[in-house]
């Protein structure tokens, strides 16, 4: 009966760390929740050519053009944003791409002397941080004229 006992024993230690083992195999960390993200303005126009009158202040300071910080997102820090892909009915994607960041808490930033075409571009970002990502798509336009 003593033998039973202790054969019981082994059985259920081996039991017990295969699930230990296994409870612990690719844990993700951390968490990231984007289902709500969206800018209060989606929209940004950017001029192409600057009146020297009405832009006399972002002429003299070369201002970018920024947008507002994107909202709803939640997660684990640091989250990252990176511009995705864009879409265009006129403008040049690759300039675009080239030209234009996005910060780490969603600002669109359009440098003060930008090469874009004239166009409306549609920009989907991609939201990530350590084990989590996500896309939003067509979050965000910039029109400019």
């Amino acid at each position: 009966m003593n033998c039973y006992k202790i054969y019981m024993m082994k059985i259920i230690c081996v039991i017990l760390t295969i699930l230990f083992i296994y409870s612990c195999h690719d844990m993700s960390v951390g968490y990231l929740e984007y289902d709500h993200a969206k800018y209060s303005e989606d929209k940004m126009i950017v001029k192409k050519e600057l009146n020297p009158e009405e832009d006399a202040e972002q002429i003299e300071l070369k201002y970018h053009w920024v947008s507002l910080p994107i909202e709803g997102i939640i997660g684990t820090q640091p989250i990252f944003m990176e511009l995705a892909s864009v879409i265009t009915d006129t403008g040049d994607v690759d300039i675009f791409m080239k030209e234009v960041s996005v910060r780490g808490n969603g600002t669109i930033d359009v440098p003060y002397d930008h090469h874009l075409p004239i166009g409306t571009y549609k920009v989907t970002l991609k939201v990530y941080n350590e084990d989590h990502a996500g896309m939003l798509y067509d979050i965000f336009t910039v029109i400019v004229e």
